[in-house]
């Protein structure tokens, strides 16, 4: 283009850049585009290179650029260690394959007690965990993408199939009792909900039976109730003891910096 005018330059001999002597000015670059055809196969490549010459100067010949197709979608599968459980924290165990430009992420959908499927959450690695309710029975299926967009389809039956069993503590006198979001971060929400006023404690501890600290305790009427629970902790799996003096709840929570 002329710099003045911004008009096509049609002078062969004229060149494309001027002298760099205030930079950028003598820099510049050139692109193209190319229509695909019907019959483009996955992983097909193609290759172009670029000559640039100066005046009476020997060719530059570019470094080759390669581009190659990726038309199939990723693959997925999830699996669960158990079908039935008695801890409201569900481990799914996640496998995801793309033989072209890789898998960017998974997404998990679930269905609990056969109502419809809902997306859960993105999953990254080989694990992922899902908060459920006591006594319910959930589905589970993955769908992976890949770093172009290729989507794996939804499949005709669900990955994994997993039920919460009604523990045997049932009389605690916690109904709908819900802990979440799983992995949690720097707080936990707490969801519970009283037939008859109760003072309730919640304190964390780790695997080893460590003690991490109390997270509440509080005397509470009847009803629902919601709370928001500091987690200062580190990386790690803990479990989470909530007790009313009578009886006790242990539930397993994922702590994720």
């Amino acid at each position: 283009l002329d710099p003045a005018t911004l008009d096509l330059v049609w002078d062969p001999d004229g060149g494309f850049l001027p002298p760099n002597v205030n930079s950028p000015e003598g820099e510049g670059f050139v692109n193209f585009t190319l229509g695909l055809s019907d019959d483009i196969l996955n992983e097909e490549k193609i290759e172009n290179r670029a000559t640039i010459v100066f005046d009476a100067n020997d060719p530059i010949v570019t470094d080759l650029h390669l581009n190659t197709f990726d038309l199939v979608a990723p693959a997925s599968e999830l699996s669960t260690p158990a079908a039935t459980i008695t801890d409201t924290l569900i481990t799914l165990d996640l496998t995801a394959s793309d033989d072209g430009s890789q898998v960017r992420q998974v997404e998990i959908w679930a269905s609990e007690n056969d109502s419809a499927y809902v997306f859960s959450h993105q999953a990254y690695g080989s694990q992922t965990t899902f908060a459920g309710r006591f006594g319910s029975t959930y589905r589970f299926y993955s769908i992976a993408v890949d770093s172009v967009g290729n989507r794996e389809e939804p499949p005709s039956s669900p990955d994994a199939v997993v039920s919460v069993l009604t523990g045997t503590d049932e009389a605690f006198r916690l109904e709908s009792l819900r802990i979440y979001p799983q992995p949690a971060t720097n707080f936990l929400t707490l969801e519970l909900e009283l037939p008859a006023p109760a003072r309730i404690h919640a304190e964390l501890e780790d695997l080893l039976g460590r003690y991490h600290g109390s997270l509440l305790d509080a005397q509470l009427n009847s009803g629902f109730h919601r709370f928001y629970l500091p987690l200062d902790v580190p990386q790690g799996v803990y479990l989470l003891r909530i007790w009313n003096g009578e009886q006790s709840k242990s539930l397993k929570i994922v702590v994720y910096r």
